[in-house]
């Protein structure tokens, strides 16, 4: 299971076609919904694969809130994590736009990069 939180359709869209094929895609337009499914999930014991959030979303929190969220609460303190962004924020923070706890790195465009996360977390069976 993959999340993604992305507040612009034809981005979730992009990211829905990319892992879609492979993963189940769980898609929220808020970091709010994002986390009320991860809590969701947790309580049945279930795991998310991956994590990609977008920096700026529509809604109270940004991506990086999203992410400390999921860490904070101890939800799943190690899930790797992908923050992407439309636009150079320098107030991101760069070291949680990408968090692979297992070692080793993603690479622009999205698409590759997403496509190297299957490499990092595995491809589902």
């Amino acid at each position: 299971i993959v999340l993604i939180a992305e507040d612009d359709p034809r981005v979730a869209g992009l990211m829905r076609a990319i892992l879609g094929s492979t993963y189940e895609v769980r898609l929220f337009d808020t970091a709010e919904a994002a986390l009320s499914e991860a809590q969701a999930m947790k309580k049945k014991g279930e795991e998310p694969a991956l994590l990609v959030t977008d920096q700026g979303l529509a809604g109270k929190k940004n991506g990086e809130a999203l992410i400390d969220d999921l860490r904070d609460k101890a939800l799943f303190p190690d899930l790797p994590v992908v923050m992407v962004s439309g636009s150079a924020d320098p107030g991101m923070d760069a070291k949680k736009a990408v968090f692979v706890p297992k070692g080793g790195s993603i690479l622009q465009p999205l698409k590759n990069g997403i496509t190297q996360a299957y490499g990092l977390v595995g491809k589902p069976e």
